[in-house]
């Protein structure tokens, strides 16, 4: 016998009203009515309270608000550039690395000499290395570039033009142009180095440094303070036109002379003969007595070269 198929109603649902059994006023007046005002006051905001705090706080402020700060004179604006962007005594450059990427940031003096000489520069002599504060960090705001691009065409000649750029070394300075870029680097108008590269691994980066330094066409002076070579005037200027003939070459035709780098070079006095002394007991650096002579020689030599 085959089973029975099972049995459907089909009838339609029945109409009716919802009730509901839940009395909304009856529970209202029985709370307090302070109660909710409190709890208000003290619940912590929600996401969407955040939400709203942040775009009402990167909404632009009203004009009457904005300080009109292109309203000054030109020279006003240029003296307070002028204090957000510049040190009386040298910026102190180091190299560094962060997130795999070489840098240079502002360092004490004293935090570049002891660098130098980890790392097996030649650099000048302590005594001659700086009149400044050997551990004072110069505190600077080049934020202020980033504010405006009208800001930063008037403030940028002012951070790289007046400022005088001490290079703990080769490296730092190779950091330093391929950061800051061409158009910056154009600016500059005067670098001081303060170490050489001499050793096996350290020697290599000064060719490329002042390879790249070319950039900095407008430069109107280049001190290097430390040992380049040992030997007379002519082994040093032939040492420095080893390693930077790309950057003599460069300057002379930015200027249209051929020659011109080489009155923009300010090599140290440790190249022409200086040496430490002692006189009663006391160690003295004393320069050579001839070093008007041995800087012409030193010119002399490079001018040489250059028209080779």
């Amino acid at each position: 016998m085959a089973p029975s198929a099972p049995i459907t109603r089909v009838y339609p649902k029945r109409k009716r009203a919802e009730v509901t059994y839940y009395d909304s006023s009856s529970e209202e007046d029985d709370l307090d009515p302070d109660y909710g005002e409190s709890e208000l006051e003290e619940a912590p905001p929600t996401k969407k309270s955040k939400a709203t705090n942040a775009a009402e706080s990167t909404r632009p402020l009203p004009k009457k608000k904005v300080f009109p700060f292109f309203s000054l004179p030109a020279e006003l604006r240029h003296e307070i550039y002028r204090h957000a962007l510049t040190d009386v005594e040298e910026l102190f450059l180091i190299a560094r690395t962060r997130h795999y990427r070489r840098t240079a940031q502002i360092a004490a003096p004293i935090e570049a000499r002891e660098t130098r000489r980890r790392n097996r520069y030649w650099s000048p002599p302590p005594e001659t290395a700086t009149n400044s504060d050997s551990t004072r960090v110069p505190a600077l705001v080049p934020n202020i570039l980033a504010l405006s691009r009208r800001v930063h065409d008037e403030a940028q000649p002012i951070l790289y033009g007046r400022n005088v750029f001490a290079l703990d070394d080769t490296s730092a300075l190779h950091a330093f142009i391929a950061n800051i870029g061409p158009k910056n680097c154009a600016t500059l108008k005067e670098i001081l180095i303060n170490g050489w590269g001499f050793s096996r691994a350290h020697k290599a980066i000064n060719h490329p440094a002042f390879t790249i330094l070319g950039q900095a066409v407008n430069l109107k002076r280049l001190h290097i303070k430390c040992q380049i070579h040992w030997g007379n005037p002519t082994d040093v200027a032939r040492q420095i036109y080893r390693d930077g003939h790309h950057w003599f070459h460069t300057i002379g035709i930015a200027k249209g002379r051929i020659d011109a780098a080489v009155d923009i070079l300010d090599i140290g006095d440790q190249n022409l003969g200086a040496r430490y002394q002692w006189t009663n007991n006391v160690r003295e650096w004393v320069k050579s007595s001839d070093e008007e002579q041995k800087i012409q020689q030193f010119q002399a030599e490079l001018r040489k070269l250059l028209k080779a």
